[in-house]
């Protein structure tokens, strides 16, 4: 005779299924793919500063560093999401996502989002400095704060957002030195610059999907000039949603 749905059996599979569910969930609303490339930016920053400091960049410091960056960065996307859930709801790329999809509520991503952009800002203030843990807070002030809701307001949106993309690795630097320099302010205005052509890259190829949903950057709007773009149903995490 089958197994009755109720049986410890059937349930201890509906809670494995229930948590692997919340875990994929989770790793959309941090977008996991994005903050390993900041994670990445940062260490690079953080390496080249140890070299100038001739010091190992493989110490201790740099698990510590990158632990707290990441942390931050999460709750940023966390809280960026909450924001957004709305016009991610309308936008087939970003429906499925878990805020946008009702599946995580949201009292549950604003708590998770301050809190890992609160304690990740202490911590990188005590492992690292206070410098480092107070400009990890105004990148995610920024990227949340300011840049998120201008995203509905105006096209400048794109130039404030590539202020927050670019300091990881300033920040990364500033983890070993304790101060800013020239050559840490050379590789913020690399991936200033970089963010431009990526930013309006995303907004073309998603461009029906911004327009609808009211999100204004520059190259969203189609002009009727070329074919529909086809485009996945599944979520991005790129940083520019």
């Amino acid at each position: 005779m089958a197994q009755s749905a109720t049986t410890p059996a059937a349930l201890s599979s509906r809670k494995a299924v229930a948590g692997s569910s919340l875990l994929s969930d989770y790793a959309t609303l941090f977008k996991l793919r994005v903050s390993v490339m900041v994670v990445i930016t940062a260490g690079a920053g953080f390496y080249l500063a140890s070299l100038t400091s001739g010091i190992s960049p493989f110490h201790a410091g740099l698990i510590q560093a990158l632990a707290g960056i990441a942390v931050v960065t999460c709750g940023s996307s966390a809280l960026n999401q909450a924001l957004e859930r709305r016009t991610d709801a309308l936008m087939r790329r970003t429906s499925n996502r878990p805020m946008a999809a009702g599946r995580i509520s949201l009292a549950h991503g604003l708590l998770v989002g301050f809190a890992a952009i609160f304690f990740g800002s202490l911590y990188l203030a005590h492992v690292t400095n206070l410098l480092t843990g107070t400009l990890t807070l105004l990148t995610a002030v920024g990227y949340v704060g300011i840049y998120t809701p201008l995203k509905r307001i105006t096209v400048v949106n794109t130039f404030i957002g590539a202020f927050p993309g670019a300091l990881p690795p300033l920040i990364g630097w500033t983890a070993v030195r304790g101060i800013i320099e020239w050559p840490a302010i050379a590789l913020f205005a690399i991936l200033f610059v970089w963010q431009f052509p990526h930013f309006m890259a995303i907004g073309w190829m998603y461009r029906e999907d911004y327009a609808s949903a009211g999100i204004r950057l520059t190259p969203t709007q189609p002009t009727g000039t070329s074919p529909p773009v086809q485009r996945s149903s599944s979520p991005s995490s790129m940083p520019s949603s």
